[in-house]
């Protein structure tokens, strides 16, 4: 899925790392258990999804690891993930040995832009577009995202937060593998979003 501008855990578990992500990340294209999540069946009206609460269950423990600034926002990668190469709109993260990888990002907001054309573009102009889902809108630290979930280009998942805030479009994009455990992929995203702070 293509994003508009782009596009953890606790201290003691890093979800993106161990034995049950790195066989998640492998390369060598061998067969895993299915993700019972996987949007490729999916249809572009708003469905139930194990991330759609993300952040919101009580006692996450926000990431504490790397930090990814843009103009609008800072977040934090779950510990022991490493920055990957900067772009002029894009800061990422990708944890050790996996395809598992988390991008903040914000360009300038339209003036006609609202969360409601911005959802809609990012949907239309996605990979794959017919297998992108719409999932129920969330409030991180008080500012309402948009969330979409569908299939990455380079291939996995794609689960892409977005909003505007102030005058910045931003983007919140996150890649796992197809047969990352719902439970696993649910823990990064709620981390990561919980270590948000707007600018």
């Amino acid at each position: 899925m293509a994003t508009l501008a782009l596009a953890g855990c606790s201290d003691d578990a890093d979800p993106g790392s161990g034995p049950t992500e790195a066989a998640s990340a492998s390369v060598d294209g061998s067969a895993t258990p299915s993700d019972p999540s996987d949007p490729s069946s999916g249809t572009s009206e708003p469905t139930s999804d194990p991330t759609a609460s993300a952040g919101e269950d009580a006692g996450v423990t926000p990431a504490s690891g790397l930090t990814l600034t843009s103009d609008a926002a800072t977040m934090r990668a779950p510990k022991g993930w490493t920055s990957l190469d900067e772009g002029a709109l894009s800061v990422s993260a990708r944890a050790p040995r996996s395809l598992t990888i988390v991008t903040l990002s914000s360009i300038p907001a339209a003036d006609i832009a609202t969360l409601d054309t911005l959802e809609n573009a990012a949907k239309v102009t996605s990979f794959k577009a017919e297998q992108v889902r719409i999932q129920p809108r969330r409030e991180v630290q008080g500012v309402e995202l948009y969330h979409l979930v569908g299939p990455e280009l380079v291939g996995g998942r794609l689960d892409q937060f977005g909003t505007i805030y102030g005058d910045q479009q931003v983007t919140i994009a996150f890649v796992t593998p197809d047969d990352t455990p719902p439970a696993r992929r649910k823990n990064l995203i709620e981390s990561v979003l919980a270590s948000i702070e707007w600018a």
